[in-house]
């Protein structure tokens, strides 16, 4: 289903973001203040985030 999803926002020029995008963008944006809350959250449930990832996203966003 989330393939056939992704094609579709392709062939209509829309950006496709995954989960961490959006809350890096989230945090960008001043939506959230703190997106580590949330990635723990995140890691807790079926999602993988290693840990060298989960380090440069809270980097990213000087977390």
């Amino acid at each position: 289903m989330m393939l056939e999803l992704k094609k579709v926002a392709y062939l209509n020029n829309l950006e496709v973001m995954g989960s961490l995008g959006v809350l890096l963008l989230a945090k960008q944006k001043g939506l959230v203040v703190s997106i580590k809350p949330l990635l723990t959250r995140l890691r807790c449930s079926e999602v993988f985030i290693s840990d060298k990832l989960l380090d440069q996203l809270l980097a990213m966003v000087n977390e």
